[in-house]
């Protein structure tokens, strides 16, 4: 949708000189890495701490509560702790955020994972969203292309 409403302010396709003195191809192409970074700064700031789950998985009950004060408003803290801790799959891998980045077994993977997210959103996939009418119009001049 972000996509869409960045496209309104876009020069028509054929109108390359006007692409060429707006400048507006800049905004498109930097929009992404832009909300890349936002959505980077909010996961470390907004959630700098474990999961309550993960903190009653490893015994540390205090950490839980002060986990589950900051997410619900709730008064009592330990009626949700002890709803949480009932409900918890007991066989979960318990991996911290922190051992998940650095740690020796889970960094490669996260690394990794993270690399892939990135490079899938600055490949350019919504420009085939934005493109797909004239390059669909551009395939089948004739108009008889069919999905047969």
């Amino acid at each position: 949708m972000i996509a869409y409403g960045l496209a309104a302010f876009l020069p028509p396709d054929g109108d390359t000189l006007a692409l060429e003195e707006t400048g507006a191809w800049r905004i498109t192409f930097g929009m992404p890495i832009i909300f890349f970074v936002m959505e980077l700064g909010l996961f470390f700031t907004y959630f700098p701490t474990e999961s309550p789950k993960f903190w009653l998985l490893t015994g540390r009950r205090d950490l839980a509560e002060a986990s589950v004060a900051r997410i619900y408003t709730d008064p009592d803290v330990g009626k949700i702790t002890d709803y949480i801790y009932r409900h918890s799959n007991k066989k979960t891998v318990v991996v911290a955020t922190k051992e998940a980045f650095y740690g020796p077994r889970y960094k490669n993977g996260t690394w990794v994972a993270l690399a892939v997210m990135f490079f899938h959103e600055m490949t350019g996939n919504n420009v085939v969203l934005l493109y797909s009418n004239t390059i669909l119009t551009d395939m089948n001049p004739d108009g008889n292309l069919t999905p047969r």
